[in-house]
């Protein structure tokens, strides 16, 4: 049993022995020596965002449009023809057809006396002169072409954009570089009296000695006529009973010469005759890229300021309605209108300036408020015809207004 205590003291006295001697060594030796250049990218460890994509909703005023030209107006529903040979013709305020008599087994009579049973005429203005019936045909070639300049108010669109985080410019400032895209329509109207030349072709028609029926009358005329017998007594249907009278249609049509007696022509300036409605419509897409500063006024507000170059593409439609009264003095309904427009594409260059100022309610997510300009430069557009030149200029050069919208950091 000694025995076995005196080896357990050995061993435990020898392994202290050893660790002391350890420890005594490892004290002697000199400290260990840091390690340089160590480097942690802590945006492996904590994420911080670079890009803000905004969506906003911007009203601008400040676009424009000028309207000018000059065109030529006719009734789209005349047919006259030269003044000789028996034919139909169709006027402004009444026609003359070929002839529609028949004999009494409804063939027509192929008469040679030169006249008509179907015709019309519209106003008694047309039947001044005794036993003759005039009928006109009206072109209006308008004088003024002066401009006429519209301003188009607010125009309400969309802009998303995205930017990208620059980092510090100087001090607290620091910027970024953006690009965004938003559209805007483009409406301007205007309806003003318009001097035009009135150029009047007058065909004289005779009616052979006889008074003319009342204005608005339309041939062949017709009237219903009770049938009486040699004695003058009535004549009825359905005898022995007797108690519907026979009737028959008697042609009383007042006849019209076939063809005109005289042709003249006539002109004279009327500052109210013509009333043109101008009208430009569409829409312009605008991409805008450029740089923006930002400056923090407390943690949750800064301020931003935007500058950069805007490209527009702008489509329109452009249209005049031309109406034209050719005689006021006859009250007249049927006015003559015509209507030319066209369309087109155009490209335009400018720049921009936006201030705004932004709230953040995360530390991704915020509103922001502000004002903008941007001049978008302008463009014409040419309405043209054979006999018409008419011709717009919309002005987008110095577009302003406020915007409203929200930014998300990602």
């Amino acid at each position: 049993m000694r025995k076995h205590l005196l080896f357990l003291l050995v061993a435990v006295t020898g392994f202290t022995a050893k660790a002391l001697a350890q420890a005594s060594d490892d004290n002697d030796r000199p400290p260990p020596e840091p390690v340089e250049n160590l480097w942690f990218d802590t945006d492996e460890l904590i994420y911080v965002p670079k890009y803000t994509l905004s969506t906003s909703m911007r009203a601008l005023s400040g676009t424009s449009a000028s309207f000018s030209g000059t065109g030529h107006i006719a009734s789209p529903n005349v047919w006259v023809g030269p003044p000789t040979g028996y034919t139909s013709r169709g006027y402004q305020d009444g026609y003359v057809k070929v002839d529609g008599r028949t004999d009494s087994a409804g063939v027509p009579v192929n008469s040679a006396d030169g006249k008509s049973n179907t015709w019309s005429y519209d106003y008694a203005s047309q039947a001044t002169i005794p036993t003759y019936i005039a009928l006109h045909t009206y072109t209006a070639d308008t004088l003024d072409s002066g401009g006429r300049t519209k301003d188009m108010g607010n125009s309400t669109g969309v802009e998303v954009a995205v930017s990208r985080d620059m980092g510090k410019l100087y001090k607290k400032i620091t910027w970024s570089i953006s690009a965004g895209v938003s559209m805007n329509d483009i409406r301007a109207a205007e309806s003003t009296q318009v001097a035009a030349t009135i150029n009047t072709t007058t065909d004289l028609y005779s009616l052979y000695g006889m008074a003319a029926p009342a204005a608005g009358y339309v041939g062949p005329a017709t009237t219903s006529q009770t049938v009486t017998g040699p004695n003058g007594q009535v004549v009825y249907s359905d005898p022995p009973t007797n108690s519907t009278p026979l009737t028959q249609l008697v042609d009383n049509t007042v006849l019209i010469s076939a063809q005109p007696i005289t042709r003249s022509y006539s002109s004279s300036v009327s500052d109210s005759a013509v009333t043109n409605h101008w009208e430009v419509k569409g829409a312009y897409l605008t991409f805008r890229a450029g740089s923006t500063f930002y400056y923090p006024i407390t943690d949750k507000f800064r301020f931003s300021l935007g500058v950069g170059g805007a490209l527009a593409y702008v489509g329109s439609t452009y249209s005049i309605d031309q109406l034209f009264t050719p005689n006021a003095a006859d009250n007249k309904f049927d006015v003559i209108e015509s209507l030319v427009q066209g369309t087109t594409a155009k490209a335009t260059v400018g720049f921009y300036v936006d201030a705004n100022l932004e709230y953040w309610m995360t530390d991704k997510t915020g509103f922001f408020a502000g004002a903008t300009y941007q001049d978008s430069g302008s463009y014409t557009q040419h309405v043209q015809t054979v006999d018409t030149n008419y011709a717009t200029r919309v002005d987008l050069s110095s577009l302003s207004g406020l915007s409203m919208g929200m930014n998300y950091k990602f």
